[in-house]
């Protein structure tokens, strides 16, 4: 599997739906840090 990161500081970022919908996608957020995760090919539901 190969996983992407990257710590964006002070930056914001536009995702594309057509992206979106290719992969797994989640956003959390605690302590006001808001982080998210892809995962792809799509494996179906994330279980939390």
């Amino acid at each position: 599997m190969i996983v992407y990161g990257a710590d964006l500081d002070e930056y914001s970022m536009l995702i594309g739906m057509d992206v979106i919908r290719k992969t797994d996608f989640l956003i959390t957020n605690k302590d006001s840090k808001t982080t998210f995760q892809f995962r792809t090919p799509s494996e179906g539901g994330v279980e939390l």
